[in-house]
């Protein structure tokens, strides 16, 4: 392995590593990277099903035993309760048509704007009431870009900036997720877009950056963020997108004014990344932009 591709895997395997977010305590980490999803379980199988978003493991475990839907894992949580985390909303659905209990994170999951207006209704304090991860409803509405959810969640005064329990705003989750509508509606209400993570130092369009999301960067940059913002590594935006190899989140990068020759806490410059790797395309591309 190369100098460049020591360094390309290096940096790589660091922000895999930084964004594995644990959403349910130490037993469970649902990993959002480059690399796809990477879930490490605990509990039943059906939970487990569930978590990953595998509908027909799920089906084919209710047909066996349709009590399994409520069926409770070691810690306490439901099969629905697992599978909000998958990022899956037709498993969610799934389980709701087969008689899993709604909750409010639920119906908010699934865009049940009538439900999550009751559940109000009985009880104000729900707007901002936390699960077993730390989120509220907005979190939830925010990942599956339930628009019309927010909107209630918001009219509610639910606190648009409210941190999860890995330090997500609802921002990060939309940026996360590609969720361009919910980011335009966050920022409308006066979101924070350069608010970092604390453990991390990670703003929501650093997380749209690394997954190539280019919808919701569009949206961030627009609404004002800052395309030089550095994370806790001290590697900025452009290099992020240049290690990646990235070329329209590069190009979308510079047309907003990123500093084409800032360093990295290397001392290395984009041009010196895509040098490293080879990249013809991008490294034209960062010429073109005045890159020395």
């Amino acid at each position: 392995m190369n100098r460049s591709e020591q360094r390309f895997s290096l940096k790589r395997a660091s922000s895999r590593n930084r964004i594995s977010i644990g959403l349910s305590g130490r037993s469970v980490v649902l990993a959002v990277a480059i690399m796809g999803w990477c879930v490490a379980l605990q509990g039943a199988e059906i939970h487990e099903a569930a978590e990953l978003g595998d509908l027909a493991r799920v089906k084919a475990y209710l047909s066996q035993d349709p009590n399994q839907i409520d069926l409770l894992d070691a810690k306490g949580q439901t099969v629905l309760a697992r599978a909000i985390r998958s990022g899956k909303q037709e498993v969610v659905e799934f389980l709701l048509a087969k008689g899993a209990k709604e909750d409010i994170y639920a119906a908010a999951v699934v865009g049940h704007v009538d439900k999550v207006a009751a559940f109000l209704k009985q009880d104000k304090k729900l707007v901002n009431a936390r699960d077993s991860d730390g989120r509220a409803p907005l979190h939830w509405a925010a990942i599956y870009g339930q628009t019309k959810v927010m909107e209630l969640l918001l009219a509610e005064k639910t606190d648009v900036n409210l941190l999860d329990g890995e330090g997500f705003t609802p921002l990060h989750w939309a940026a996360t997720f590609n969720k361009r509508d919910a980011v335009e509606l966050l920022l409308s209400h006066k979101a924070d877009m350069n608010i970092k993570v604390e453990k991390y130092g990670w703003t929501p369009l650093r997380l749209a950056v690394i997954h190539g999301h280019m919808a919701a960067a569009k949206a961030l940059l627009d609404g004002g963020s800052d395309p030089n913002v550095k994370d806790d590594e001290n590697i900025p935006l452009l290099h992020q997108a240049v290690i990646r190899g990235k070329k329209e989140m590069v190009e979308l990068l510079l047309d907003e004014k990123a500093d084409v020759n800032k360093k990295d806490s290397e001392g290395e410059t984009p041009l010196d990344e895509a040098v490293e790797q080879g990249n013809s395309e991008i490294i034209e591309l960062l010429r073109q932009h005045g890159a020395k």
